[in-house]
């Protein structure tokens, strides 16, 4: 989606759009925050390993 099609949307100008953008990806980037990601990240790892576990089950049978 571009940043105009969200400024339409959410019914605020494409350059307040580009400011929250850059406003978020900073806070998520923040060191204070890498703890987080790392739990979010090995989460999102084991769902993948079920997910291949499931399709490689459905393969076989």
């Amino acid at each position: 989606m571009t940043h105009l099609a969200i400024a339409k949307l959410l019914g605020v100008s494409a350059e307040r759009v580009r400011q929250l953008e850059r406003s978020a990806i900073a806070k998520l980037s923040h060191p204070r925050n890498m703890a987080k990601w790392k739990k979010i990240k090995e989460i999102m790892a084991e769902i993948e390993k079920e997910r291949a576990l499931r399709d490689n089950e459905r393969i076989v049978q």
